[in-house]
C-alpha cells in the first residue's frame, strides 16, 4: 500500500467521525482498530480470501435466530464477547474456511484485492461502526453509515449488504479480537485530569489541541508506530503541550496548587 492511499483512508476516517458526530473515544478507538491493527495486517498480505456469500448468509441467519431467542444483541462491552462468539461460529459453520484463510497470503477478497481507495474508505467507516457498537448505548445504524458513504465515497456505491460483509472481513483480518482499553485517547484523558489537579497550567492545556496532535501522528505513517505504546505517547503529547505553554506562561500559573514546603 502506498503512503498516499493510506493517508487518504486515515483522513477519510477522521473527517467521517466528525460528520457522524461520534464521541472522541469512538473516533480514536476506530483509529486504533483501523490504523494500528487493520492496515498493518493487510500491508503484510495477511488478508482473508474471498468470503463465500452463502457462508455469510448462514452466519447472518444464525445471528438473527439468536436475537429472536435471546433478544437484541447487547451493546457496550458485551459486543466484544459477541465478536468472539461470531469468530467461533463462523469457523464452525464454514468448516474452518475463515480460520484457514486468515493464514493465507495474497488473498483474493474483493474488498482487499485489488486494494482500492473506495474499499479502504468503506472499511474505515466500518471501523467507526464497530467502535460505536463497543462504546455507545445507541450505536450508529448501518443506514447512517450508508447515507454518508453514498455522499462521501465517489468511486463506488455500496449496499447495506456490502457494509455487513465489510464488517466480517474487518473482523477476519483482526482474528475477531477487538480491544478498546489500550487506546491512546483513554490514557490522554486520564493524564490530563491528573495534570489539572497538580498544576494550574493544566487548565490551559486544551484537549482539542492534544487531539489535533494525535490526528497528525495517525496520518503520518512513520510516527503511527508510536501508538504501540499508547500510555507513553499520551504522556509525551501532554508533556509537549506543557512545555509549549510554559514558555509563554507566568511561573505563578505553572507551580502546583499546593504551597511548597518552607514557602509562604
Amino acid at each position: 500500500m502506498n503512503a498516499g492511499l493510506r493517508r487518504s483512508a486515515v483522513e477519510f476516517l477522521i473527517v467521517s467521525s466528525l460528520q457522524l458526530g461520534v464521541t472522541p473515544v469512538v473516533k480514536y478507538t476506530a483509529l486504533s482498530i483501523f490504523v494500528e491493527r487493520f492496515l498493518p495486517s493487510i500491508k503484510n498480505n495477511n488478508s482473508p480470501t474471498r468470503t463465500n456469500r452463502i457462508d455469510l448468509e448462514v452466519i447472518q441467519d444464525e445471528i438473527l435466530n439468536m436475537s429472536a431467542v435471546y433478544g437484541p444483541i447487547p451493546n457496550g462491552y458485551d459486543i466484544l464477547a459477541f465478536y468472539a462468539w461470531l469468530g467461533f461460529l463462523s469457523t464452525k459453520l464454514c468448516g474452518g474456511v475463515i480460520s484457514r484463510s486468515l493464514r493465507k497470503k495474497h488473498g483474493d477478497n474483493w474488498l482487499l484485492q485489488p486494494l482500492r481507495q473506495c474499499n479502504l474508505q468503506l472499511l474505515a467507516l466500518v471501523s467507526v461502526w464497530v467502535s460505536s457498537k463497543i462504546h455507545d448505548t445507541r450505536p450508529l445504524s448501518v443506514q447512517s453509515l450508508k447515507s454518508l458513504g453514498d455522499v462521501a465515497i465517489k468511486e463506488q456505491h455500496y449496499t447495506t449488504r456490502d457494509f455487513l460483509e465489510a464488517e466480517v472481513v474487518l473482523l477476519q483480518v483482526l482474528d475477531f479480537e477487538i480491544g478498546a482499553s489500550n487506546v491512546a485517547y483513554v490514557f490522554l484523558e486520564d493524564f490530563l485530569i491528573r495534570l489539572r489537579k497538580l498544576a494550574r497550567v493544566g487548565d490551559l492545556v486544551k484537549l482539542e489541541a492534544c487531539m489535533d496532535i494525535m490526528d497528525v501522528l495517525y496520518e503520518t505513517e512513520e510516527t503511527s508506530v508510536l501508538y504501540n505504546s499508547p500510555d507513553f505517547l499520551a504522556a509525551a503529547i501532554l508533556a509537549c503541550l506543557f512545555v509549549i505553554l510554559a514558555i509563554n506562561t507566568p511561573f505563578s500559573a505553572i507551580v502546583p496548587h499546593v504551597p511548597l514546603c518552607g514557602f509562604g
